[in-house]
């Protein structure tokens, strides 16, 4: 992403960090580097996988922050390879 660090952030439904005392709340570029990776939001990890645990957060959100990002972000936003969301299940097994 081209921002000098960024990070992921799960929120609560009530806009607030999950309480499920896990501290599985966050991933950053300096946790998944700056080549491809995958990251997973559930209720466990997936093996070889980043996590945001999703436990006791209801209808969560996930945030992206760009910090210090280059001037391509608000120039033409259009042109970034943002990450990608794709849900692969949902409820207690997913």
């Amino acid at each position: 992403l081209p921002a000098r660090w960024w990070s992921l952030t799960l929120y609560a439904d009530d806009d607030f960090l999950a309480r499920n005392g896990t501290d599985a709340h966050a991933a950053t570029m300096t946790d998944l580097g700056a080549g491809n990776w995958q990251l997973t939001a559930g209720p466990r990890p997936r093996p070889d996988d980043a996590w945001l645990a999703t436990t006791n957060a209801g209808n969560f959100s996930i945030t992206l922050r760009l910090y210090h990002p280059d001037a391509i972000v608000l120039d033409d936003p259009g042109s970034i390879d943002f990450p990608v969301i794709d849900r692969v299940g949902c409820g207690e097994d997913a």
